[in-house]
């Protein structure tokens, strides 16, 4: 469960440093599509190191995005009953194993 807050902490940084420079809005919403396409027609404007650490960032959000729905996944198919319907509720047992 560590991946979904790392890809928050992640996503709150860049979003910081494109407030400060001027690219989002406070209200904007930057990580839709339309949000990205804001920030990469707009990188080219930033100073370099912002530029490059955005980049990054990115990048490791892609992979942050990659590892949280992998393990969604291995979750689903821990908590369905073995032979039972998708969906139905799981044992105390299977819950704890999976979060710890």
């Amino acid at each position: 469960m560590g991946f979904v807050g790392r890809r928050a902490r992640v996503k709150n940084y860049v979003y910081a440093s494109q407030v400060k420079h001027g690219v989002a809005r406070r209200s904007g919403h930057l990580f839709g599509i339309r949000g990205w396409v804001l920030l990469t027609n707009r990188l080219n404007g930033l100073p370099l190191e912002t530029t490059h650490a955005t980049e990054r960032l990115a990048e490791k959000l892609d992979h942050l995005d990659e590892q949280v729905k992998e393990s969604e996944e291995r979750m689903g198919e821990r908590t369905s009953p073995e032979g039972g319907a998708r969906g139905a509720t799981p044992s105390v047992e299977v819950i704890f194993d999976v979060v710890m």
